[in-house]
């Protein structure tokens, strides 16, 4: 076991006997000698240390970020300022980087140029607290540039001045543009925060010191971080600051260019503008400010008095917890660049030794003891972090190419492989970018993931490299190549340069034995990069479509072509492809730009909704293929009834991301589906917090070991039993729990063959010990419920009982958005359990709903389940709904009937927009169908609720006489019947007779008396009609509505 030990504790449920068997032994042994395993709390307490480590040796820090290659800057620096910023000590570290890195300077203007961890930790601190400065002093700057183009925008090509506008006017522009910004810089210097004004102080002093001789080095270095990684990446992408809500248009951003061209200029002094035309032909009587940007950098050099104090840090932190995905990632990098960072380390040491660079003048011994005890305490970190357990060995960059591969392409590409074979493959293996994988005949496939791929993330070399790795072990075979394109996005584009030098190197074999092409999911994104690559493909040789098999596949055909489980997709796109609830046909798209409408298939799962088209595009002759748009349900920001086309059922889906992408959608069924989309939202699994990773131990684990040692005690197999029983005896010395006696276990122990009762009294003692479990317990309870046989499966439902009587106590407690998402989940589940099959349904019915159905809490979440599920499914009729509805009527209490009727009133009341309509046509009216056949349920034989609720049960019958069709009408029909017939049961008949054979008898209830009785009368009456017109007709002639039918 290690830090993933919740990885490895699914075997405890395994099907396998053997491997199940063997991992209760190991979980019992570990549990039995009280060790924790390697990488559970001793992993969690080296980590810790390696943290307090960095953050106390400073000098070893910034001796690692000396040997960061390059490709690994931003990473490393997104990892230190996290790790640092958690314990408040984020400045100290960059002043540490800065301060260095100006000491390596050799001229001033070197200062903080350089692209390498200390320059890009300057950046990430300046954006992570300077924000604030952004928004006040270039946030109004822009927005006037904006709002007044023709005073402001220029252009200073005198070849690119559009008609119509002269070189003068544009240079009076530029002059106003850039006075603008330098006074927009000057009168907000006392914003800049106390933290940046500190860095600006650190940067100026380092210089000023290392630069003697130089008038103004202070002044440049400050510039080179303040101006050109601050400001200047502000003024050229507002937007991605969040000073703008959108891009600038070209204009303006070209203007903005220069403009930071210029004040960066300014900045180190220069007299002249940035060598542009329009400053040349005015070089006589224009002078930029330069004096008010360097008074503007020194103001924001100096320290406030209360800050002047070195040891006084105006750095709090955030306090955040440290993200376990940084501080792995440094191992990673430590394990990686250990002989690095050991010679480094070592050199350092000799050179401290040297004194002020004079040979042989050593420094005190107490000093060189220090480091060298500094130095033995982190090679015993390392060696105590030992392998990174997300690791994988890289495999060797090697590709076997026989003699009668073409020697050209065999030469470049061996070439290619031999200049990366020392570099790590793994962060390439880990992303899943390229795989392999298999068809139904067993015939290989090379997977080339899309939506892993990131230019700006990983190295493309590298990612070209695994895939001649991977290609080599198939190419000399037939096989195919498939283009994972699900969730693509511009991000992934493959740059035309690896293109070129892919076609360059593909050897023989390759262009011999490929079979054809897949593409998966392609989505309009992707349409135009598709064709332009098709059309480069036609113009070549290998998977030129007159030679190569094309074929387009969606998630909704793929299983008919591949057998997914051996396919080997990314786990993303597997969940995408099995993540279809409810599928919607004849919904139209809008696409507003070029005005026409679409007919579409809308696909709707527990996290994602998919839109396929049904027109077809046909770049490939024969092979037509069909866009699949799919979007995380997270991303939805708001759905809203729109019009933009004209049509009554238009609606529109606004995504968050990218920010204001809209989806136009109409189909007569429109409110359904946005009924089922907000359901589905509020369903979504909760994610971890900032996607960080808990680290597992077994003490984080106890409901998995409960549940692994419950389930195997609820098994078949006597030796799952014993072993279960010996770890259940180990679970109780272990976290000292009181199940009312003491267990024993040892070798050759026979349990009877059901133990189910004495499974229920232990989880009934730890659900009443332990109630802070309950929400853990009950997520495994249904992993456990799934892994075991049919024939067991009641066993887990029955010890799941105790805590299902926790779960408004103890999950809903708080009635925050999670835990309302926790509990809806469960609720969800054991539905699906409930409908899934009779040998289950019984018993859930009798024994776990109404135990749920008594908590009022839970009542109106069952309720808005139960109706989802029908509704859903397109379930209004027939034994199916029967037997869902009849989870409601295990226990028919007065608050069941009341949600019903006042959930049927209030979407009557609410509908505003539909006043004027009948009620057939009511948007909502598949769910009304739903509601009165609940309540002709509960009324049956009920007389408790028919009179508490007989009243609204009249009204809501008179409202929907003579509407709908046939079977909505008899169910009206069976409603009105068992209303009549619970309340003879009532004692309320008697004072109904009495009040119709004595009108002036007084009773203490008479005024409700009299009520009840005119609605009674009004539903008898009704009553009477339904029998007339049955003699009269056949009620299965009569018409959807009548012209009698109730008007809201």
């Amino acid at each position: 076991m290690d830090v993933g030990l919740k990885f490895v504790l699914p075997l405890g449920f395994k099907e396998d006997e053997f491997i199940r068997v063997s991992f209760i032994k190991i979980l019992n042994n570990t549990l039995n000698h009280n060790c924790l395993s390697p990488g559970g709390e001793t992993d969690a307490k080296t980590y810790v240390e390696l943290v307090d480590f960095l953050i106390d040796h400073i000098d070893v820090t910034l001796s690692l970020c000396d040997i960061c290659p390059a490709t690994e800057v931003d990473e490393f620096s997104n990892s230190l300022i996290n790790i640092f910023d958690s314990k408040g000590k984020c400045l100290m570290l960059v002043k540490a980087a800065v301060t260095k890195e100006i000491e390596k300077a050799e001229t001033p203007l070197e200062s903080l140029r350089r692209n390498c961890v200390a320059t890009k930790i300057l950046s990430i601190y300046a954006h992570l607290k300077g924000n604030s400065y952004l928004q006040v002093s270039l946030g109004p700057f822009l927005r006037e540039i904006i709002a007044n183009p023709d005073k402001y925008v220029f252009e200073a090509n005198p070849d690119k001045i559009p008609p119509g506008q002269t070189i003068e006017s544009n240079f009076r522009k530029f002059d106003s543009s850039t006075k603008k910004l330098v006074s927009a810089l000057q009168s907000t210097y006392q914003d800049v925060p106390a933290v940046l004004r500190e860095v600006c102080y650190t940067i100026a002093s380092s210089a000023g010191a290392k630069f003697l001789n130089s008038k103004n080095s202070s002044v440049t270095a400050v510039s080179s971080f303040f101006i050109l990684r601050f400001i200047c990446p502000a003024l050229v992408s507002p937007e991605s600051e969040g000073l703008l809500k959108t891009a600038p248009n070209k204009e303006v951003r070209r203007t903005l260019l220069l403009l930071a061209k210029m004040i960066q200029n300014m900045a180190n002094g220069s007299s002249s503008f940035v060598k542009l035309p329009t400053d040349k032909l005015h070089s006589a009587n224009y002078t930029p400010d330069s004096d008010a940007v360097i008074q503007f950098l020194r103001n924001i050099s100096t320290l406030a008095e209360e800050n002047t104090d070195d040891n006084i840090s105006v750095d709090s932190g955030t306090g955040s917890q440290v993200e376990q995905s940084n501080v792995e990632f440094i191992h990673k990098f430590l394990y990686h660049h250990w002989e690095d960072i050991n010679h480094k380390m070592v050199m350092d040491q000799r050179l401290k030794g040297l004194g002020l660079g004079v040979k042989y003048i050593k420094r005190p011994t107490s000093d060189e003891d220090d480091d060298a005890r500094t130095r033995q305490k982190f090679i015993s970190l390392i060696r105590n972090l030992g392998r990174p357990t997300s690791l994988k060995p890289a495999p060797p960059a090697s590709v076997v190419i026989d003699n009668t591969t073409n020697i050209q392409s065999s030469y470049r590409l061996l070439e290619f492989l031999r200049r990366n074979s020392h570099r790590d493959m793994g962060p390439i293996i880990d992303r899943r970018i390229i795989s392999q994988g298999m068809d139904k005949d067993g015939k290989p496939i090379i997977i080339f993931t899309l939506r892993n791929y990131n230019k700006d993330e990983v190295d493309t070399e590298l990612v070209l490299c695994r895939w001649f790795q991977v290609a080599s072990k198939v190419w000399k075979d037939r096989f195919s190549i498939f283009f994972d394109v699900t969730s693509y996005t511009s991000e992934n584009v493959i740059p035309n340069s690896i293109r070129t030098m892919f076609n360059a190197m593909v050897p023989e074999d390759m262009v011999k034995n490929c079979d054809g092409v897949y593409f998966c999911n392609v989505n309009t994104e992707y349409l135009p990069f598709l064709k332009a690559l098709i059309k480069l493909h036609y113009s070549g040789i290998f998977l030129n479509p007159m030679r190569y098999r094309y074929d387009f596949v969606t998630s909704e055909d793929i299983a008919n072509r591949f057998n997914i489980s051996t396919l080997n997709l990314d786990p993303k796109t597997t969940q995408v492809i099995n993540d279809v609830r409810i599928v919607f046909n004849n919904v139209y798209r809008y696409n507003p730009s070029r005005k026409d409408m679409r007919l579409v298939t809308f696909r709707l799962g527990n996290e994602y909704l998919q839109i396929k088209y049904q027109e077809p595009f046909n770049y490939v002759k024969s092979s037509p293929g069909f866009c699949n748009d799919i979007f995380h349900l997270k991303e939805i920001a708001n759905i809203y009834k729109s019009n933009t086309n004209g049509h009554p059922d238009e609606f529109t889906i606004e995504l968050s991301k990218p920010e204001g992408y809209k989806i136009i959608l109409h189909c007569s069924k429109g409110y359904e589906i946005v009924r089922a989309i907000l359901n589905a939202k509020t369903r979504l699994p909760k994610e971890s917090i900032n996607g960080t990773t808990s680290l597992s131990s077994v003490e984080t684990s106890f409901a998995p070991l409960v549940n692994i040692a419950f389930s195997g005690l609820c098994s078949s197999s006597a030796e799952i039993q014993q072993e279960s029983y010996n770890l259940m005896s180990s679970i109780q010395k272990r976290f000292d729990l009181n199940l009312g006696v003491v267990l024993r276990g040892g070798k050759g122990l026979r349990l009877p063959a059901n133990v189910f009762g004495r499974v229920k009294k232990f989880s009934t003692a730890i659900a009443l010990s332990k109630p802070e479990f309950t929400l853990d317990m009950l997520q495994n309870i249904f992993t456990a419920f799934k892994s075991t046989s049919i024939d067991r499966r009641q066993g887990i439902l029955v010890y799941a009982i105790p805590w299902i009587k926790n779960l408004s106590k103890y999950v809903l407690a708080d009635n925050s958005k999670e835990s309302v998402a926790a509990t809806y989940d469960i609720i969800r589940k054991l539905l699906d359990i409930s409908i899934a099959g009779d040998r289950d349904y019984m018993f859930v019915l009798q024994s776990i709903w109404p135990v749920i159905l008594e908590d009022e809490k839970l009542v109106p979440m069952v309720i808005d389940e139960i109706i989802s599920l029908l509704m859903d499914n397109g379930i209004y009729s027939g034994p199916q709904m029967d037997d869902i509805i009849s989870i409601l009527t295990s226990m028919p209490s007065p608050t069941v009937c009341g949600l019903i009727v006042n959930r049927v009133t209030s979407m009557i009341l609410d509908e505003n927009d539909y006043i004027g309509i009948s009620l057939a046509k009511h948007p909502k009216f598949k769910e009304f169908v739903i509601l009165i056949s609940v309540l002709s349920a509960i009324t049956f034989e009920n007389p408790v609720v028919v009179e508490r609720y007989f009243t609204e049960l009249g009204l809501v019958i008179i409202l929907f006489l003579h509407t709908g069709s046939y079977p909505f009408r008899k169910s009206l029909y069976n409603l009105m019947v068992n209303v009549l017939h619970s309340f003879l049961y009532s004692g309320w008949a008697d004072e109904v007779a009495l009040l119709s054979t004595n009108p002036s008898a007084s009773s203490a209830s008479l005024a409700s008396t009299c009520e009840i009785y005119g609605n009674l009368s009004s539903v008898v009456q009704a009553l009477i009609y339904y029998e007339d017109k049955e003699e009269e007709q056949d009620m299965r002639e009569l018409p959807e509505s009548s012209s009698s039918e109730f008007v809201f």
